[in-house]
């Protein structure tokens, strides 16, 4: 099954565009500089709350980037995930942020919940496998 990666959409574009937030995987935006630049105390317990989107909407106003309070809500988990994948990206590296990125990934949530599938479906082949070579326990498919 193919899962297609989300679109941005016209905020989101914006964001980047504006250098907000970076485009990039691997970098972080202009926000995220800004709000380290305050040198918060960052643990792995991070989450982007209340203070953090009131500072983001004053970095917006104070670098002309337009946007409308409808826009913000609609992108808000988008937001709260991409500065968190940013912080963790600058303070504990590489691959804490790409951590963040994929926990919300739709390829990614859609492979976890097929799992449960793909064992049933393996078991199920064991057992017909089994039928017909009249119960032997050993098989291809058992084999690692």
């Amino acid at each position: 099954m193919v899962v297609a990666a989300p679109k941005l959409n016209k905020f989101q574009t914006d964001m980047f565009r504006n250098d907000v937030l970076f485009g990039a995987e691997t970098g972080i935006g202009g926000f995220t500089r800004h709000y380290l630049g305050a040198k918060p105390t960052i643990t792995k317990d991070f989450e982007v709350d209340d203070t953090i989107m009131k500072s983001f909407r004053d970095y917006l106003a104070a670098h002309n980037v337009r946007y409308t309070e409808p826009e913000l809500a609609e992108n808000m988990d988008w937001l709260k995930r991409k500065i968190k994948q940013e912080v963790f990206m600058s303070t504990f590296g590489e691959e804490e942020g790409f951590k963040v990125l994929l926990a919300a990934d739709p390829q990614v949530e859609k492979a976890a919940e097929s799992i449960p599938q793909a064992r049933a479906l393996y078991q199920n082949a064991r057992k017909i496998v089994a039928q017909r070579t009249g119960g032997a326990t050993t098989s291809a498919l058992e084999q690692p």
